[in-house]
């Protein structure tokens, strides 16, 4: 059954609760079910990805255009140590040889586990994706990370996706902050905004494309804190025409 962005069913109080936690990877290669997607390897909006089977993780791909539809391209799931070929026209990164997911088109992706419950993201992978298969010096990205419990927001983080690197585009490992890996959710949401020379990040025109790989889950939670509107989370996600970017610590 899909899951779309909009629609969260689940329930949870704000109460401490205490559970064993185990490790759990999303890496787009082992055990993943492409079968509700429509075109695999290709990714549309609304398409749906599972790894893990039963006890395992979905993630549905989807466009937050006004004008979304059926048979939207969104992504695609890319061979790594094929880039030339699989990787839709565009410069994706290069370091990275097993599969991973692209997210293309200022789309986004989100995951959760398959039973519901709830999840701590401790880390994952991501690279920059340039515009139209041309890399260009200075330009870079940052991603909003976004932990929601039911309907309400439980967490955000920004990180920084760096561009050319040594002439090429790569993957990097990120670390949630610490209080942040310790907050129980059961959807994250991964939001892309392409920034340029001077600064501004934006969503538009397609150019907010990055990579995701080796999102590192523990199952289970030890927190739920007082959830965030997500009215107005959802309105800054969607509004940072001239978002400045940070340095990472």
């Amino acid at each position: 059954m899909r899951k779309m962005l909009k629609k969260w069913s689940l329930a949870l109080s704000s109460c401490l609760i205490a559970v064993s936690a185990q490790a759990a990877m999303v890496d787009f290669d082992t055990d993943l079910d492409t079968s509700m997607a429509f075109f695999p390897p290709l990714m549309t909006h609304g398409d749906m990805l599972v790894q893990g089977g039963a006890n395992g993780h979905w993630i549905q791909t989807l466009s937050l255009k006004d004008t979304a539809g059926f048979g939207d391209l969104v992504g695609a799931v890319v061979d790594g140590s094929d880039v030339a070929n699989t990787c839709m026209g565009v410069a994706c990164p290069t370091n990275n040889s097993s599969n991973f997911l692209a997210m293309l088109n200022d789309a986004i992706p989100v995951i959760g586990k398959m039973d519901g419950g709830l999840m701590n993201l401790r880390s994952f992978d991501a690279g920059f994706i340039a515009f139209e298969g041309t890399p260009v010096a200075g330009i870079s990205m940052l991603m909003r990370v976004v932990g929601f419990v039911g309907a309400d927001v439980a967490f955000f983080q920004d990180f920084l996706l760096p561009g050319l690197q040594g002439g090429s585009l790569g993957f990097n490992t990120f670390d949630l902050d610490a209080a942040n890996s310790q907050i129980g959710v059961n959807e994250v949401a991964f939001f892309g905004y392409a920034c340029n020379a001077q600064g501004s990040c934006s969503r538009t025109n397609n150019s907010a494309q990055f990579g995701l790989d080796n999102v590192n889950f523990a199952d289970g939670f030890s927190e739920v804190p007082e959830p965030a509107s997500m009215a107005l989370v959802m309105a800054g996600l969607m509004g940072l025409g001239a978002l400045r970017r940070r340095n990472q610590a």
